[in-house]
């Protein structure tokens, strides 16, 4: 499909109940924060021991298409199995949708002088889109590893 989505796994030693309480520190229940300085927790959403979902928390300087993060939080045999995946917002995926077809209208009817440009700008758009639907996925994953595998060597 031409949407990212990421899917990856962390398998830690701490108990459900303990990644609860490690993302409650991550996770908060405020969506949006003025003040891009001011925010407690880089992210809201719900989580369980079971289960989480989380979105960055939108400020001035932050983007919409930071990745939705769902987790699904299973026990083994003394290992604890977080299985994440992210995807584009709701909204976003609608924006894209509209996008796609503007730039497949004008394509499909513009001649060839003009539809070039916007096959270019479609291009430009969709890479930018990508570059920072990873970035804001690599954030994450990277907070979430730091933050589930630190007893590991214990």
């Amino acid at each position: 499909m031409f949407l990212p989505f990421t899917q990856f796994e962390i398998k830690t030693k701490l108990s459900p109940s303990e990644i609860e309480e490690k993302l409650s520190q991550i996770i908060g229940s405020e969506s949006y924060a003025a003040n891009p300085l001011d925010v407690a927790t880089p992210y809201y959403g719900d989580f369980n021991p079971h289960y989480f979902q989380m979105r960055r928390v939108r400020t001035l300087v932050k983007n919409d298409f930071a990745p939705v993060i769902r987790g699904y939080i299973t026990e083994e045999e003394g290992i604890t199995q977080v299985k994440v995946k992210m995807r584009f917002k709701n909204s976003t995926l609608v924006f894209f949708g509209f996008v796609l077809l503007f730039f497949g209208f004008m394509l499909a009817s513009a001649p060839k002088s003009i539809s070039l440009p916007f096959s270019g700008g479609f291009l430009l758009f969709y890479s930018f889109s990508l570059f920072i639907f990873h970035l804001g996925g690599a954030d994450a994953k990277e907070r979430l590893e730091e933050l589930l595998v630190i007893n590991q060597g214990k």
